[in-house]
């Protein structure tokens, strides 16, 4: 029999997850190649010996079935023993015609191998342990990719890229990502630093199987190559006290406008609530920064100067006044980043916006050249305003932008000026 290094390698994963009990489970494949392992419950609970539940163990073959796979082997694990059949094995061995797989667990070494028992009589099978498998199998890798499906570098493993627009999921689809991670990955996900879920390890035979149980809770696939990607958010105003803009309506309605729309290069949108920038549109090609103008209200102010001294780029100014005249305060709208910690701290509200809206970035990435992306309009008055812009970038970049040139590169290379007006109005 023929099983891949990495199907061992996740069967000693489980295996050290369950010791000190025997971890056990199926080995399916085709023609005598092993393409899954299929991690099963130990009934028993015991270090000693293992059996499998007669429920899950069916529904484990007739899973495999839909697959087109059968069963090659049952695999078990040996927390303290070598890699050979135990009294235990023997005497509860119940299928002549199974290969039985062990896997030893003794610290420095990795020993795996196969047998037969026959009636109490143990024959050795032989089993290749094979570093790539894979070298030629052929797959539509863009097509993979356009919907989130990515091959790792083990070539018959790919990593599933979900969408959870502004990092949104419930617990109903949190139970889902974690019953597909356990039934065709590894039992595990990882989190992107743009607010995604990713399943690794998810066999290419089991990818469409895999899909579709997701989707079945609402979770569909996110995006990889060159297209607009996942939107991130920050919680915004429903639940921060920074927050100055609605980032997940904002951000649904930029998902629902352009995710996987075709593009010269990836394509990223961020929305974050305020200028703290936690969803760091700065960062991205698209950005929307929640924003004020914050207006000095004489009559309601203590003089306490706390917006002095909280105004991290001195925007604000103390004027002493003279003749009598009472203390002003003056904002230099220059230096003034539109955040909210003026407004948000003044104990008696002198502090008030006087306007609110959208500030709008272009052209951030990071990656091997990273670049910040450039203010293209302070204090977009509404939504209307903000999407004919993000349209107008967008619509640009596709005409201008060269193959693999990320939209801040484009910017550089045609000019920042000429880019910015040709995008205002609508060029």
């Amino acid at each position: 029999m023929k099983i891949p290094k990495d199907i061992v390698e996740q069967i000693v994963v489980q295996g050290r997850r369950e010791s000190p009990h025997e971890a056990c489970g199926y080995l399916a494949g085709n023609d005598g190649a092993a393409v899954k392992a299929v991690a099963l419950t130990n009934a028993d609970h015991s270090p000693e010996h293992f059996s499998l539940d007669p429920k899950e163990q069916f529904a484990a073959v007739r899973q495999l079935r839909e697959e087109g796979l059968e069963v090659l082997a049952v695999y078990h694990t040996h927390p303290a023993t070598p890699a050979r059949p135990s009294e235990e094995d023997i005497r509860l061995a119940y299928d002549p015609n199974i290969i039985y797989v062990i896997a030893s667990l003794l610290e420095g070494r990795q020993d795996v191998q196969a047998f037969r028992i026959r009636q109490g009589t143990v024959t050795h099978e032989e089993l290749a342990i094979q570093e790539d498998c894979t070298a030629e199998l052929a797959f539509d890798l863009a097509a993979y990719k356009k919907v989130g499906m990515i091959q790792q570098k083990q070539k018959e493993y790919f990593a599933m890229r979900l969408r959870a627009i502004g990092g949104d999921l419930t617990a109903d689809q949190l139970r889902k990502i974690a019953d597909v991670a356990d039934k065709y990955g590894r039992s595990g996900v990882h989190l992107s630093t743009r607010q995604g879920v990713e399943i690794h390890y998810v066999h290419h035979t089991h990818l469409e199987a895999a899909r579709q149980e997701l989707a079945s809770a609402g979770v569909s696939m996110g995006a990889c190559g060159p297209r607009v990607r996942i939107v991130t958010a920050c919680p915004g105003n429903a639940t921060c006290r920074w927050g100055i803009i609605d980032t997940k309506t904002v951000a649904r309605d930029l998902d629902e406008r352009y995710f996987g729309v075709e593009t010269p290069h990836k394509f990223k949108m961020a929305v974050t609530g305020c200028p703290h920038n936690c969803a760091k549109a700065t960062e991205n090609d698209i950005g929307v920064m929640g924003a004020i103008l914050p207006r000095w209200d004489a009559g309601k102010c203590i003089d306490c100067q706390l917006c002095v001294n909280t105004c991290l780029t001195k925007a604000i100014t103390r004027d002493e006044g003279s003749n009598g005249d009472a203390a002003r305060y003056i904002l230099d709208e220059e230096k003034c980043i539109n955040c909210s910690i003026c407004t948000s701290s003044c104990p008696v509200n002198s502090w008030t916006p006087a306007a609110a809206g959208y500030n709008l970035f272009i052209g951030g990435t990071m990656g091997k050249i990273p670049r910040l992306a450039t203010l293209l309009k302070r204090l977009i008055p509404d939504k209307q305003e903000l999407y004919r812009l993000i349209e107008n970038s967008l619509r640009y970049y596709q005409k201008h932008g060269r193959k693999r040139e990320r939209f801040g590169h484009m910017i550089d290379r045609i000019g920042v000026e000429r880019v910015r007006q040709e995008i205002l109005s609508g060029q």
